[in-house]
C-alpha cells in the first residue's frame, strides 16, 4: 500500500512541477511572484470541466484549448498592466487584485458551488501499483514538456535570452535582446504552462473559484524547495512535494494536507533559504 501512495503522490507531483515551472519561469526571467499563478490553473480547470461537460472532451485533450487561451491572456495581462508596474508594492498589490478579480468574476458566472470532473479512465497495474490511464498521461506529458522546455532554455536563442535576462536584463537590452518582449512570453509560458496543469488535474480534485490559492501555495513551496528560477529543481521539488502530501493524506488525513505543505515551506525558509537545490546552476 506504501508503493502506492508514494506513486500516487509522484504523478500528483508532476502536475505540481509543471505549474511551478512556469511560475518558477516567471520569477527567474521577472523577478514576480505571480500570486495569481492558482488561479490561472483555476481558469484553466473550468475551461476543461466545460469542455467535458458540454463536449464530453477528454480533460488530457483540453489542453489545446485552455494553454493557447492562458497563453493568450497571460501576453494580454502583461502588456495592459504587467510592463506599467515599476515597484514590488505595485505588483504586489496589483497580484492580489487580480487574484480578488478573477475569483469572483468566476463566482459571478459559475457561482461559488464546488464541482467535480467524473472522468472514468482505464486502470493499468505496474508491479502491483494501479495507475489510471488519466494519470499515466498527466505524468507523461509533464515530463516531456519538461524535457523540451529544459533543453529549449539552453540549446535555443531564445532560451540564451531569456536565461541573459533572468541574469542582466540591462547588459542583455545593450546586446540587442528585446527585453520587454522576452518578459511578455516568459509570463505568457508561464500562463500555459499553469494552465496545462489546471487541465491536468481538474478530474482530480474538486474544481471552486477559491481554489486557486491552494496551487498558488504549492507553486510557490515548491520554487522555496527548487531555488529561484531552477527549472530541474522545481521538477524534483514537485515530485517532493506530491509524495509528501500523499503521505500527509493517507497517514493523518487530507484535512492536514496544506498543513504539510506549509510546515515544509516554513523549514524551507528556516534551514535553506535558498532552496534545497539553490546551489545549482541552470547554464
Amino acid at each position: 500500500m506504501l508503493e502506492q501512495v508514494v506513486a500516487k503522490g509522484i504523478v500528483i507531483g508532476g502536475i505540481y512541477s509543471l505549474a511551478a515551472i512556469g511560475l518558477s519561469l516567471i520569477l527567474g526571467v521577472m523577478q514576480i511572484v505571480n500570486l495569481a499563478h492558482g488561479e490561472l490553473m483555476m481558469l484553466a480547470m473550468y475551461i476543461t470541466f466545460f469542455l467535458f461537460s458540454f463536449f464530453g472532451m477528454p480533460p488530457f485533450l483540453s489542453i489545446i484549448f485552455s494553454a493557447p487561451i492562458l497563453f493568450l491572456l497571460g501576453a494580454f495581462l502583461y502588456k495592459i498592466a504587467i510592463s506599467k508596474l515599476k515597484s514590488e508594492e505595485e505588483q504586489i498589490i496589483f497580484m492580489i487584485g487580480l487574484v480578488i478579480f478573477l475569483e469572483n468574476l468566476v463566482t459571478l458566472i459559475c457561482s461559488s458551488n464546488y464541482r467535480s470532473l467524473t472522468y472514468r479512465s482505464e486502470v493499468i497495474k505496474f508491479f502491483n501499483i494501479r495507475f489510471t490511464k488519466m494519470e499515466l498521461e498527466a505524468f507523461v506529458f509533464s515530463v516531456i514538456v519538461f524535457i523540451i522546455l529544459f533543453f529549449a532554455l539552453r540549446n535555443t536563442s531564445w532560451g540564451r535570452a531569456i536565461r541573459a535576462c533572468s541574469q542582466n536584463p540591462e547588459l542583455s537590452e545593450l546586446v540587442g535582446i528585446n527585453v520587454e518582449r522576452i518578459k511578455m512570453y516568459s509570463f505568457a509560458i508561464g500562463a500555459s504552462l499553469a494552465a496545462a496543469a489546471g487541465s491536468l488535474v481538474a478530474p482530480i480534485y474538486y474544481i471552486s473559484p477559491t481554489v486557486g490559492f491552494h496551487y498558488t501555495l504549492i507553486g510557490i513551496v515548491i520554487v522555496a524547495l527548487a531555488g529561484a528560477g531552477n527549472i530541474l529543481g522545481a521538477l524534483f521539488g514537485g515530485f517532493l512535494l506530491g509524495v509528501i502530501e500523499a503521505l500527509t493524506s493517507y497517514y493523518l488525513g487530507a484535512q492536514l494536507k496544506d498543513l504539510s505543505v506549509f510546515l515544509m515551506f516554513i523549514l524551507i525558509l528556516l534551514l535553506k533559504p535558498r532552496g534545497l537545490f539553490g546551489g545549482m546552476e541552470n547554464d
